[in-house]
């Protein structure tokens, strides 16, 4: 009804500002007007809250039910995917995300989760045989998302205080946002994970609103950070896991998908 719904666009400005907790405050109170019907949006939204709020339990939960009144829908399956890798039930985690990807085979975000949780249990494992030891090739996760092939854009800052463009064309895989929607009167947070191997960074971002292509997106990439502008839709700034060469950053986009992938060798 009209009650759920307000209260779902209210969790979703409290998302895209960052204020998980009000989020899941306004995603549960959609839940409650729906009379008791599951309402799969709105549970997929309030497990991505509870990830960042990294209550990886409700999100599990959530994600779970979403998926006991739509056993296809790709996003629980990637929300429940996303609650056991930060559970540390990897081996699940990677059967969750495979989960999603028999309804959706081209999903990037999936793939993504699936070479996060193991890139993870490989680094486990490699800490096991060397006890004691510095293992530098540990990947590191945080929030959303993941790309493949895409046209891209690049706007980057050179040492010289020029600014540097590059731009290209081809096709890709899906996009989507934590919470579906940005929020009115400014630019919304978009879904983004990174991904640390041993010799690059891969930072993913699902701009599902960019209808019109990447053009004016500008992306400038530190030694330490990442940060993007797409007005008036999205704003991002990430810290990154690891010093790397901003210079070699690499940036491709899918226009299928609205996914930018941005790869940063680390220095």
């Amino acid at each position: 009804g009209g009650d759920a719904e307000r209260h779902k666009s209210q969790g979703n400005e409290k998302f895209a500002i960052g204020d998980y907790s009000g989020a899941v405050e306004c995603f549960t109170r959609a839940i409650e007007a729906g009379g008791g019907v599951p309402n799969v949006a709105y549970l997929t939204n309030r497990s991505a809250a509870y990830v960042r709020l990294a209550d990886y339990e409700s999100s599990l939960r959530d994600a779970c039910d979403a998926l006991g009144a739509d056993g296809g829908h790709v996003k629980a399956w990637y929300r429940k995917g996303q609650a056991l890798e930060g559970l540390g039930r990897l081996q699940e985690a990677v059967e969750a995300y495979e989960g999603g990807l028999k309804f959706m085979p081209e999903s990037d975000q999936l793939r993504g989760g699936v070479e996060s949780a193991r890139g993870k249990m490989e680094a486990a494992k490699a800490a096991q045989k060397d006890k004691g030891g510095d293992n530098k090739k540990a990947p590191a996760a945080n929030a959303k998302s993941s790309g493949s092939s895409f046209s891209f854009y690049k706007k980057q800052k050179e040492k010289d205080g020029n600014e540097k463009v590059a731009s290209g064309t081809a096709d890709g895989g899906q996009g989507g946002s934590a919470s579906d929607e940005s929020r009115d009167g400014g630019p919304a947070a978009p879904d983004y994970n990174v991904v640390q191997t041993g010799e690059a960074i891969v930072v993913t971002v699902e701009m599902p609103l960019l209808e019109g292509g990447i053009g004016g997106v500008t992306l400038d990439v530190s030694s330490e950070c990442l940060v993007l502008k797409a007005e008036p839709h999205y704003s991002l700034n990430v810290s990154l896991p690891a010093r790397v060469d901003g210079d070699s950053a690499a940036a491709k986009f899918t226009k299928k998908t609205r996914t930018l992938k941005v790869t940063v060798p680390i220095a």
